[in-house]
């Protein structure tokens, strides 16, 4: 037998190939691992962009649908393509107790990317004031509102009380849009919803 023995094992140069070449890899992987990761985020943004945008929305067309119900004026009060005004009945603790006693102006505008709404306390009559209210943001990241009020046949219409659909579109920062056209109660239908 001779003096040579087999070793198990890597060699120096075989361990040092074998370290570069995971370095190369590494090198490579992170940067994609990064890309795909600002993706995600990227979509991410875009899909709750769609759903701030759906949800502001939403809640203005319920409310518009809502509109006049129990108020001797006009449904609307104001239309200008970044905000609209307008009367609602609605009880705070019961949103279907529809009363004159619940009326609440509505004001909704566009300020600095933000969907602003703000509730106006009950009065005995539209004209003294309705000087308090509270404020909240029914949604953020908001690049554009567009308002304006249609007649029955789509055209735009010549005054605010003449109106009698309101078409209402959201854009979003990213890029997407969403659009309503709301019929609003008439003078003529009843006094309850």
């Amino acid at each position: 037998m001779s003096g040579a023995r087999v070793q198990g094992g890597f060699s120096l140069v075989e361990l040092l190939l074998s370290l570069a070449l995971t370095g190369v890899v590494m090198a490579l992987t992170v940067p994609l691992a990064h890309l795909q990761k600002r993706l995600w985020e990227h979509q991410e943004q875009r899909r709750e962009s769609g759903r701030a945008l759906a949800g502001a929305l939403a809640w203005l067309t319920r409310d518009l649908q809502q509109a006049g119900y129990h108020d001797p004026g006009p449904a609307l009060r104001e239309l200008a393509p970044q905000s609209l005004s307008y009367v609602i009945s609605r009880d705070e603790s019961d949103p279907a107790a529809f009363s004159a006693a619940n009326r609440r102006l509505i004001t909704a505008w566009l300020d600095a990317g933000d969907l602003k709404y703000k509730i106006q306390a009950p009065l005995a009559a539209p004209a003294s004031g309705w000087a308090s209210g509270s404020t909240q943001v029914l949604a953020s990241g908001i690049e554009a509102m567009s308002c304006r009020g249609l007649d029955g046949a789509g055209a735009e219409a010549p005054a605010v009380e003449q109106a009698v659909l309101v078409e209402c579109t959201l854009a979003g920062v990213s890029g997407m849009r969403e659009r309503a056209v709301v019929r609003l109660r008439s003078a003529a239908a009843g006094s309850s919803p």
